[in-house]
Protein backbone atom coordinates (compact mmCIF):
# COMPACT_ATOMS: atom_id res chain seq x y z
CA UNK A 1 0.00 0.00 0.00
CA UNK A 2 2.95 2.14 0.79
CA UNK A 3 4.18 2.00 -3.05
CA UNK A 4 0.73 2.66 -3.63
CA UNK A 5 0.83 5.69 -2.42
CA UNK A 6 4.56 6.69 -3.42
CA UNK A 7 3.69 5.90 -6.79
CA UNK A 8 0.55 7.81 -6.92
CA UNK A 9 -1.26 5.24 -9.77
CA UNK A 10 -3.92 3.21 -9.92
CA UNK A 11 -3.06 0.46 -11.96
CA UNK A 12 -0.93 -0.73 -9.23
CA UNK A 13 -4.06 -1.01 -7.17
CA UNK A 14 -5.38 -3.13 -9.89
CA UNK A 15 -2.34 -5.39 -9.81
CA UNK A 16 -2.41 -6.05 -6.03
CA UNK A 17 -6.50 -7.14 -6.08
CA UNK A 18 -5.91 -8.91 -8.98
CA UNK A 19 -2.94 -11.27 -7.80
CA UNK A 20 -4.65 -11.57 -4.04
CA UNK A 21 -8.09 -12.70 -5.94
CA UNK A 22 -5.98 -15.59 -7.78
CA UNK A 23 -3.71 -16.22 -4.71
CA UNK A 24 -6.92 -16.74 -2.80
CA UNK A 25 -8.32 -19.34 -5.66
CA UNK A 26 -5.33 -21.37 -5.54
CA UNK A 27 -5.20 -21.45 -2.51
CA UNK A 28 -8.79 -22.85 -2.07
CA UNK A 29 -8.79 -24.86 -4.86
CA UNK A 30 -5.31 -26.47 -5.43
CA UNK A 31 -3.87 -27.77 -8.72
CA UNK A 32 -2.73 -31.53 -7.51
CA UNK A 33 1.27 -31.73 -8.81
CA UNK A 34 1.64 -28.32 -9.46
CA UNK A 35 4.79 -27.71 -6.81
CA UNK A 36 6.34 -31.51 -7.49
CA UNK A 37 9.64 -30.63 -9.11
CA UNK A 38 12.68 -33.10 -8.64
CA UNK A 39 15.77 -32.09 -6.68
CA UNK A 40 17.38 -30.98 -10.02
CA UNK A 41 15.41 -29.02 -11.48
CA UNK A 42 14.74 -26.98 -8.15
CA UNK A 43 18.73 -26.62 -8.35
CA UNK A 44 18.44 -25.15 -12.23
CA UNK A 45 15.31 -22.92 -10.93
CA UNK A 46 17.45 -21.98 -7.81
CA UNK A 47 20.64 -21.24 -9.84
CA UNK A 48 18.99 -19.21 -13.03
CA UNK A 49 17.24 -16.91 -10.12
CA UNK A 50 20.77 -16.70 -8.19
CA UNK A 51 22.45 -15.71 -11.80
CA UNK A 52 19.97 -13.52 -12.44
CA UNK A 53 20.52 -11.20 -9.52
CA UNK A 54 23.80 -11.72 -9.82
CA UNK A 55 23.36 -9.94 -13.69
CA UNK A 56 21.41 -7.41 -12.59
CA UNK A 57 24.12 -6.13 -9.76
CA UNK A 58 26.51 -6.82 -11.70
CA UNK A 59 25.47 -4.08 -14.34
CA UNK A 60 23.73 -1.51 -12.15
CA UNK A 61 27.27 0.30 -11.95
CA UNK A 62 26.26 0.66 -15.87
CA UNK A 63 22.80 2.70 -15.94
CA UNK A 64 22.70 6.42 -17.11
CA UNK A 65 22.89 8.86 -13.72
CA UNK A 66 22.70 7.59 -10.14
CA UNK A 67 20.77 4.01 -9.26
CA UNK A 68 19.71 5.71 -5.80
CA UNK A 69 18.10 8.12 -8.15
CA UNK A 70 15.50 5.29 -9.12
CA UNK A 71 14.31 5.33 -5.84
CA UNK A 72 13.51 8.44 -5.32
CA UNK A 73 10.49 10.46 -6.91
CA UNK A 74 11.80 12.74 -9.50
CA UNK A 75 11.13 16.21 -8.92
CA UNK A 76 9.39 18.73 -11.17
CA UNK A 77 11.33 21.62 -12.58
CA UNK A 78 8.51 23.81 -12.19
CA UNK A 79 8.64 23.36 -8.63
CA UNK A 80 9.44 27.37 -6.19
Amino acid sequence: MVALLVTETPLLLVVLVVGLWTLFQRWRHPVPGYDELPPGRRLAVALGYVALVAALVATLPLAPGNPESLLRPARSSFAP
